[in-house]
């Protein structure tokens, strides 16, 4: 008995350290060259689909708490457009892992960890074997979007501000049937611009001069409950522009089919537009926003359409009677 138990602890103490040395011992340059083709393969389906095939360099590839790794100077660029500048993403480190008794059930259980922008970012996600989110953690703090080059490459100006983000999410089966969860967004000092914006062929001019537009503060709050999304409030206060919109979505199988529905007001400070010369032709070019601007300076908008291709009108905006409180009993 002693002789067979002596043998199956060489046996382990043996595997024990073959598994180590291959790990402390696995090649770096064999690591990045995984890394950097599977981080290809993603910034290929994630990103913009007219920019090409994007380019992956690392500083540094290591591993990482047994089935993960630990990226250091990750850069993602996807090639320049006409007229356009290189859109070029940027991570001081990202650490990742899969969790292996996960894997063995055929569910993927991801968790991921990054400093970037000068910000924190943590999330940890499980994908059943269906290929269906089952589950998803995700927190973003203190983000600092002027470091984000990519937003001026993307929207023709630069966006200023800090951001934090919460987002809890499960469902049993799939989001679009039993998911629940609440998503929070808070943008704090965000700004827009100076820049110029290209304007979709086919118009009266092809691009616009804009200032810098003050957004102040915008606040978001979302609740999902049996696939349903709804907005608890998601305002805009503080700036040059304001806005107050009520939004619903139903999730669809695929996140860009998901149907989309809002409606709000947005408005733009009065002494703002009589200073720029750019926002008063905007509404010499656009006759339905002088139509749908009310007395009060509100512009009345609503959302239809799906989050692939939202079809945003502006009407005229109706502001909506206060609830009359029930009168105490006497």
């Amino acid at each position: 008995m002693l002789h067979k138990l002596r043998f199956v602890i060489y046996s382990a103490v043996f595997a024990l350290v073959f598994l180590l040395a291959s790990y402390c011992s696995f090649p770096k340059d064999v690591l990045k060259d995984m890394a950097e083709t599977s981080i290809t393969n993603l910034a290929l389906g994630a990103g913009p689909k007219n920019r090409g095939l994007p380019q992956v360099a690392t500083q540094d590839v290591s591993l990482w708490r047994l089935s993960g790794l630990n990226l250091a100077g990750l850069k993602i660029t996807w090639p320049p457009q006409k007229n356009k500048s290189p859109i070029v993403m940027e991570f001081d480190s990202i650490k990742g892992r899969v969790g292996i008794f996960a894997l063995l059930t055929g569910s993927k259980s991801v968790y991921l960890t990054s400093s970037l922008y000068g910000g924190q970012f943590d999330a940890d996600f499980k994908i059943s074997p269906k290929n269906v989110l089952g589950h998803l953690n995700l927190t973003a703090s203190k983000l600092d979007l002027a470091k984000m080059s990519f937003f001026e490459a993307i929207f023709g100006a630069p966006l200023q501000g800090v951001v934090n983000l919460t987002a809890a999410i499960n469902a049993n089966s799939e989001l679009s049937k039993d998911g629940t969860g609440s998503i929070k967004l808070n943008w704090e000092n965000l700004s827009y611009g100076p820049g110029g914006v290209q304007l979709p062929a086919g118009g009266f001019v092809s691009s616009l001069t804009v200032p810098k537009i003050s957004l102040g503060k915008l606040s978001a709050e979302l609740v999902l409950d049996k696939g349903q999304i709804e907005s608890k409030s998601f305002t805009l206060t503080g700036g040059d522009l304001e806005a107050d919109i009520k939004i619903s979505i139903s999730l669809g199988r695929q996140a860009s089919g998901s149907r989309l529905s809002g409606d709000g007001w947005f408005s733009v400070k009065r002494e703002f537009v009589n200073a720029n010369e750019t926002l008063k032709m905007l509404y010499d070019l656009i006759p339905e926003l002088k139509e749908a601007q009310s007395s009060n300076g509100k512009v009345g908008i609503v959302l239809r359409g799906n989050l692939a291709r939202p079809q945003p009108r502006l009407e005229r905006y109706q502001e909506k009677a206060p609830k009359a409180e029930p009168e105490a009993k006497k």
